[in-house]
């Protein structure tokens, strides 16, 4: 039994030795790898600085070539949550009875706030938008923005700044108008506040300001138009309604509702910011907000480093394959 628990522990003894051995021939092996690809790096150095200072400076002149961007920013809020506060609560009072009579009170603040958010985005409000305040040439034919003069400057070949007007056979179409315009335009609301923030990107920081007022005033302009021509139909409507009917009840309930739409009426017409006010104003931006060349260059660097590399691995390979076959 003795003799049998020593060579038992003997065998034992001899694994691990083996084992130990084994691990430390693969860290001798991974060293000697690591050491080998190090040294094979190194031998192609000056490969790697030529590709990388190319990418380098391509990277550089690239960055340079591109013309500054200037940021506008605007926070926008309900402006009916206050002032509209009478018309809400005339609303939820008579929303049942208008139902009846067949006619709509509206939806409420915050469907509309939604919905000026998807108006602000779609296709139709911003095409209309550009035509009718003339903005295809501020968006698709500026060449860059002077510093000095505050000024832009067009591309001739595309736009005759004197006469106002595009060269003949130049001008975009509405669909590029609207594709440049949605490449500078961002609409974000936030759920918890209900505000939307909108900012619009130029290469002129006074065009920015412009579009971004502009864009506050056409929204509301919508929906104050929708609700004067809805309130006008409402209260032709119900007056119709008063004569065909002899109920005194009813007429006090049509008189109610002509009221109430005779306060939507009101308020659409005297009120520029009809729908959504501005809490945060938009300004001529001071600096830049892009690009940033910085990260341009840092990027171009990087890549041309790694891609030297891998034309260096690429070409062992395939050395290491040709002399196999040979």
């Amino acid at each position: 039994m003795k003799d049998n628990e020593h060579k038992l522990n003997e065998m034992e003894a001899r694994l691990k030795l083996s084992t130990e051995t084994e691990k430390k021939m693969e860290k001798q092996e991974k060293e000697v790898d690591l050491f080998a690809l190090l040294e094979f790096v190194w031998t192609g150095k000056l490969f790697i600085i030529v590709v990388t200072g190319l990418f380098f400076f391509f990277a550089v002149i690239y960055s340079l070539s591109l013309p500054n961007y200037y940021k506008s920013e605007m926070i926008l809020a309900s402006s009916q949550v206050e002032s509209g506060g009478g018309l809400a609560s005339m609303s939820n009072k008579l929303g049942g009875l208008a139902s009846i009579a067949g006619i709509s009170m509206g939806s409420g603040d915050s469907a509309r706030i939604s919905h000026a958010v998807e108006l602000l985005k779609s296709r139709p409000f911003l095409e209309n938008m550009i035509i009718q305040q003339k903005l295809k040439h501020l968006l698709l034919a500026i060449e860059e923005w002077d510093n000095e003069t505050g000024g832009v400057v067009y591309h001739s070949e595309l736009y005759d700044k004197d006469n106002e007007k595009w060269v003949e056979g130049k001008e975009p179409s509405d669909w590029e108008a609207y594709l440049a315009l949605n490449q500078l335009l961002i609409v974000d609301m936030n759920g918890k506040t209900g505000m939307i923030k909108v900012s619009v990107e130029h290469q002129s920081p006074k065009v920015a300001e412009q579009i971004c007022r502009i864009l506050l005033r056409e929204v509301n302009l919508y929906f104050q138009n929708k609700d004067i021509s809805n309130a006008q139909k409402n209260i032709d409507y119900l007056k119709d309604k008063i004569t065909e009917t002899e109920v005194v009840d009813m007429q006090s309930v049509f008189y109610s509702l002509i009221e109430s739409q005779l306060k939507t009426l009101m308020l659409a017409e005297v009120s520029n910011e009809y729908l959504l006010q501005a809490v945060v104003a938009p300004m001529v931006a001071a600096q830049k907000s892009g690009p940033n060349r910085t990260s341009i260059v840092m990027v171009g660097t990087f890549l041309g480093g790694c891609l030297s590399i891998l034309v260096l691995f690429g070409r062992k390979f395939y050395e290491i394959k040709a002399l196999k076959k040979s």
